[in-house]
């Protein structure tokens, strides 16, 4: 899997080389991230190999391959959460809004932890 993601690096490279040569010695910043993210068989979300933090489908049936702290562990959630607490107690008041575009992970982990501060809105 290693080899094969080195390989695929490695001929992208090229060919990114071979487009700056066929124009002249630079490349427009638009052609760059075409190559790199369609160029076939080469780009990153044209080959096949395996992404890191790769997410299974979801109800729309499409997978991600960006995954973000809150989906790896509860640290982050448990860390913001301490923040909170304090801005919370600072304030006086008892509201949280999470506008996170992910699962929701982040604002269970939030709310749980704020639950075991004994500071849960």
């Amino acid at each position: 899997m290693l080899n094969e993601s080195i390989s695929v690096t490695s001929r992208l490279q090229q060919r990114v080389v071979q487009a700056i040569r066929e124009a002249g010695g630079w490349l427009a910043f638009d052609r760059f991230m075409a190559l790199a993210l369609y160029e076939p068989g080469l780009g990153y979300y044209a080959n096949a190999t395996p992404k890191f933090g790769q997410m299974p489908a979801g109800e729309d049936g499409q997978g991600s391959d960006f995954v973000t702290a809150p989906e790896l562990s509860p640290l982050f959630g448990q860390t913001l959460a301490r923040q909170v607490a304090q801005a919370l107690a600072a304030t006086g008041t008892d509201e949280v809004w999470e506008f996170g575009a992910g699962s929701g992970a982040l604002a269970l982990q939030l709310l749980d932890a704020l639950d075991a501060l004994g500071q849960a809105p």
